[in-house]
């Protein structure tokens, strides 16, 4: 079993590090991945630990609960930003009292410690603003020094050790300076003047301060695809209780209520339409540029905008069951797993901070034996502390992958894994399923043969009982075929699936089988020699379903299904990317040659499930690394066999368990998006490890002074100022990938618009349907629409007021539809000539009307 756990006080990799270790080591977890970026704790594990696995996380110092909060980083945010608030004047008060009289800006003389009188007093208030910027930012002592005391040392460690080395020695020259005051001693005041470093300590606090609050806003960024997504959902839905509207708040809504969707509203939940029709953007969740036309029996996705219409839909998946929801919890699944290349940022950083400890206390014991002063000594050691960043390794996987998976779900495609993604870079082969994959899945019977004695309406009769019991997808044109002749259906016995051939049963004593040639001869011995056997050969192109009745082939219906714009486009891309395509189907040699010759594809035909899984598993051993794209039912086998298995689903039905990516959109495009992104992502990911060590292998070195011949130093201030911008900078560039854009349309895409624009002129009538059918659901409590007129010309609510006054004038009960272009009327005398006059006095064009 697998749950997820929110951690929170993790501030570096070390921190994250720890925590993984202490999970593994409780009995019964499997494994276990840790997300610095979101406190996102992933546990695979035998046996329910999760009270086990939260003790473990406490005796660390973190505070863990159960479920994953996108919020953290956001209270972590604002808590950052208060510090700071205050951190930051108080700093740059004490740079003017500190360093002012140094480079000539005018300090008022108690505060000036160049003077030998105010020198006392004035490193007092020094120390007393550094005292107060130590306690706005007391958690990094606070949580440093229990993981020092702990033996588990993190960044807050290096932090806290720096800055009170830093401190200790500016009040250790407070008490020398003190001492020189009131004992007349100038010379020991004068020594001493030179070592009052507050400013030091007031510094790395405050610039780390900083650069955590720019880490943490640019890490909220990265999540904010996921928290975008979470937005999409409405705080509210209107349903239909007696039939009246009434509004109620989302956590109200269940499975098989009836939700009313108006123009311009967010779908309240995953809903099918009763009644009605409209348009509905999609663009959030699929990356569809295009609104899609919905009508009666289909599905609506959470989130998604219906618009040009009106509808009642029942209500099938609420609150955290919703489509939605789930390509939220991808994406947080796939977040709090890591790339394998991330494995070894993961055994540095398990031993970065003692190291780190042990190279500054080596320098310090160096320096004072080559007999330099004890604070050029303490600066080096602070230097090393500070300058030393474990975040910037802990940053470099999650962020990169964060906003890869983000941007990867605003175009509709879920990794569910960080080994997926890394695993898209090195696809060499592509395998495709045909039909529903290549083709739209929406096949439509072209012809229907028949042997002598057998008549259209028994054939279709035989063939729609089968199918009535089939969820394969030939079976709907059948069905639909048949229904519309009123050719009835009838019980079927024995009913069976013979995958990948068809299906078979009984029906009044008959024995029938439907399904392919093959499948029908075992049963009809010398059917293959029959006259209808050798008609069906002249079928070149067509996919064809033959019926046998007992033992004699009864005919057969040609089949066609057509290849998507968009499959023709995402091939030839995937080619121009130098990958093999190779087209996998169950159809028959003709059919599957049809569509592989124009997508000029390499192809194999009458393929099983099975046998598709060997395909995968031949090319795999020939060297290819596959990704394996289909429907993810019939091809799970091969989807779990390929490097990466993509389930591809028109919309929503999508087969997560057994693939690595899901594809919400039915679209073959996606495929060259995720190929391309992933080699973005993983490219990215390499840059920020290659910065993470290379900042670390030049600046520890230059913070031990290994360069002081050369002049080169580092002092704390500019190495805490260096450490904070490291980690900024590998967010950063992992933010880049959010301004990755591919075109906007595809060859799909294109089709829609153009469909889009055929229908636009169908929307005010599928409305009124829409409304009509409502009203009748509603009862009697709804007026009944008398007529509706079409009306020109109106532009604003002057003009519907114009309209409405005219309708009065009339003697007609009625409202004015602005958006419409039309008035509904319920009551009246319905003259049309009158009507037509009025509207065109009023300064209008009167377009028709419809009585109903």
């Amino acid at each position: 079993m697998k749950k997820q756990f929110s951690v929170s006080g993790m501030t570096c990799s070390a921190c994250s590090a720890r925590v993984e270790r202490c999970v593994r080591a409780v009995e019964g977890v499997t494994g276990c991945t840790v997300n610095l970026i979101t406190g996102a704790l992933s546990v695979e594990m035998n046996e329910d630990v999760s009270a086990e696995i939260m003790s473990a996380v406490v005796r660390e110092g973190y505070k863990i609960k159960e479920g994953v909060s996108l919020k953290r980083g956001r209270e972590r945010e604002y808590a950052l930003k208060r510090r700071l608030i205050i951190s930051v004047p108080l700093m740059l008060v004490l740079m003017y009292i500190s360093m002012g009289p140094m480079i000539g800006i005018p300090v008022p003389p108690f505060l000036n410690a160049m003077e030998m009188r105010y020198m006392f007093p004035a490193s007092i208030v020094q120390a007393a603003i550094t005292l107060a910027v130590i306690i706005v930012n007391f958690d990094y002592f606070r949580v440093g020094f229990k993981k020092l005391f702990g033996l588990h040392p993190n960044m807050d460690s290096l932090v806290a050790m720096g800055a009170t080395a830093s401190f200790v020695y500016g009040v250790y020259t407070v008490v020398r300076i003190g001492i020189g005051h009131f004992t007349g001693d100038h010379d020991l005041m004068m020594k001493f003047m030179d070592n009052l470093y507050f400013e030091g300590a007031a510094m790395i606090l405050t610039l780390i301060t900083v650069g955590k609050f720019l880490e943490e806003k640019s890490k909220n960024k990265t999540m904010g695809s996921v928290e975008k997504l979470l937005g999409l959902a409405p705080d509210t839905a209107v349903v239909l209780v007696g039939g009246e509207e009434k509004e109620v708040k989302i956590a109200d809504l269940k499975e098989g209520d009836f939700v009313v969707l108006k123009d311009g509203c967010h779908i309240p939940c995953d809903c099918v339409i009763e009644s009605g029709s409209g348009w509905v953007d999609q663009s959030a969740i699929t990356g569809e540029s295009v609104p899609v036309y919905k009508e009666k029996g289909e599905k609506l996705v959470t989130g998604t905008v219906f618009s040009g219409g009106y509808a009642v839909a029942k209500a099938v998946s609420v609150g955290e069951d919703t489509t939605l929801y789930k390509i939220v919890r991808l994406v947080e699944d796939a977040n709090s797993t890591k790339v394998p290349i991330a494995k070894l940022a993961d055994k540095v950083a398990g031993i970065f901070v003692p190291a780190v400890i042990a190279i500054a206390v080596t320098a310090l014991v160096v320096w004072l034996i080559l007999g330099e002063t004890f604070a050029f000594a303490i600066n080096i050691a602070v230097s090393v502390l500070v300058v030393s960043c474990p975040c910037a390794l802990g940053l470099a996987t999650p962020a990169a992958l964060m906003a890869g998976t983000g941007k990867a779900a605003e175009y509709g495609i879920l990794i569910k894994s960080g080994e997926a993604l890394q695993k898209t870079q090195s696809i060499t082969a592509v395998v495709l399923d045909k039909t529903g994959t290549i083709t739209y899945g929406k096949p439509k019977i072209s012809s229907v043969e028949l042997s002598d004695g057998v008549s259209r309406s028994e054939f279709l009769k035989y063939c729609a009982s089968l199918e009535k019991r089939s969820s394969h997808v030939l079976g709907k044109p059948v069905i639909e075929l048949a229904e519309s002749e009123n050719v009835p259906v009838l019980p079927v016995e024995n009913f069976e699936t013979v995958k990948g051939a068809g299906i078979k049963g009984k029906i009044g004593g008959l024995s029938l089988r439907l399904g392919n040639l093959g499948f029908v001869l075992e049963v009809c011995p010398g059917g293959k020699d029959s006259e209808i056997a050798k008609r069906s050969q002249k079928e070149v192109g067509a996919t064809v379903l033959y019926l046998a009745i007992d033992s004699q082939i009864a005919g057969y219906m040609s089949i066609n299904d057509e290849i998507k714009p968009s499959s023709k486009q995402a091939v030839k891309e995937l080619k121009a990317m130098g990958k093999r395509v190779v087209m996998l189907t169950g159809d028959n040699e003709s059919a599957a040659k049809k569509v592989a010759d124009e997508l000029d594809v390499e192809y194999e035909a009458g393929v099983l499930p099975d046998t598709k899984y060997e395909t995968v598993v031949r090319l795999e051993k020939e060297g290819y690394k596959v990704m394996m794209v289909g429907d993810g039912v019939n091809d799970a086998p091969a989807l779990t066999a390929a490097s990466v298995g993509a389930a591809i689903g028109a919309g929503t039905d999508i087969a997560i368990d057994s693939a690595d990516v899901v594809l919400i959109k039915n679209d073959l495009t996606d495929v060259v998006k995720c190929l391309k992104l992933g080699s973005k992502v993983m490219l990215n990911v390499k840059e920020n490890l290659f910065w993470a060590f290379f900042y670390n292998a030049i600046l520890i070195p230059i913070a031990c002074g290994v360069f002081v011949f050369a002049g080169v130093t580092l002092n704390p201030s500019f190495a805490s100022l260096a450490m904070s911008l490291s980690s900024v900078c590998v967010v950063c560039n992992a933010l880049r990938l959010r301004l990755i854009k591919f075109k906007d349309e595809s060859a799909d895409d294109k089709t829609t618009t153009a469909e889009h624009r055929i229908k636009e002129s169908q929307i005010k009538e599928a409305r009124v349907k829409a409304e009509l059918q409502t009203n009748t659901a509603k009862g009697d409590n709804m007026k009944e629409i008398k007529a509706i007129i079409y009306i020109d010309g109106m532009m604003c609510e002057h003009c519907k007021k114009r309209v409405e006054t005219v309708l009065k004038d009339l003697g007609l009960t009625g409202e004015v539809d602005l958006g419409g272009k039309r008035a509904l009327v319920y009551d009246g005398n319905m003259d049309e000539n009158a009507i037509k006059t009025a509207i065109e006095d009023a300064g209008y064009e009167f377009v028709r009307i419809e009585k109903k």
